[in-house]
């Protein structure tokens, strides 16, 4: 039952889920029809705690892969955020921004916050992925330079202007001209770190005597039956 569990969260949750099914079959065969123990006391306490034993274990690896999972998920939508603009264009699009590229940081460094925004907007207005890309890079690093010498050091703060919290949303939207998919992409991954999550907390349920993924908040907010009788009985006591 403790081999390692791989791949994706769909047959994780299968895993898990049969791994509880054994559980409960095998708990089924310690007591008779009537419900009373087929053994004595300690052997019954015996052989549960060796089914249970077994089934955490599968249930404890499967948390591991499903951590991975998230770790890959957060991994990847890094990736997706960071990526450079330059891997989506084609070789004319690249041709152009180069061309472009001493100019856009002369742009860049020379003019004021207010008109740089209104080039970029111009810019972002033609289409022309190889200039949006040129101008994007030399406006990053005039962000750049506006948060390093902002006496608050970041955006949100009195010192970061409006005109540069301006020029934040105009990137933006370059950012996302150039890189489309983008933000499908990272809704995507956040709706499988959102399902892995959900995997992570039944695994956790039933190796707490949850049966279903209906307690699963109710055991996390308030621990098992057994743990909120005692500190009833605590306040109480």
């Amino acid at each position: 039952m403790t081999e390692r569990i791989g791949g994706r969260l769909g047959d994780l949750r299968v895993h898990i889920e049969n791994a509880q099914e054994k559980f409960e079959e095998e708990r089924a065969d310690l007591f008779r029809a009537d419900g009373s123990r087929m053994f004595s006391e300690d052997e019954h306490k015996s052989r549960l705690g060796v089914l249970t034993n077994e089934r955490n274990a599968v249930l404890s690896r499967a948390e591991e892969d499903v951590r991975s999972e998230m770790a890959a998920l957060d991994e990847n939508a890094g990736h997706v955020k960071n990526r450079d603009a330059a891997e989506l264009l084609t070789t004319e699009e690249l041709k152009n921004a180069n061309e472009r590229r001493a100019f856009a940081r002369d742009s860049a460094d020379t003019l004021g916050v207010p008109e740089l925004i209104g080039r970029l907007r111009s810019v972002l207005a033609s289409g022309d992925k190889g200039a949006m890309l040129a101008y994007f890079s030399a406006a990053q690093s005039r962000q750049r330079e506006i948060l390093r010498t902002s006496p608050a050091g970041k955006r949100g703060q009195p010192d970061y202007t409006a005109s540069a919290t301006e020029l934040d949303g105009v990137l933006a939207e370059m950012r996302r001209a150039l890189d489309p998919n983008a933000e499908a992409e990272i809704a995507a991954i956040k709706d499988k770190k959102e399902k892995a999550a959900g995997i992570q907390s039944l695994a956790w349920s039933f190796q707490r005597g949850g049966r279903d993924s209906l307690e699963v908040y109710q055991r996390r907010a308030h621990g098992t039956s057994a743990e909120v009788a005692q500190r009833i009985g605590a306040r109480m006591g």
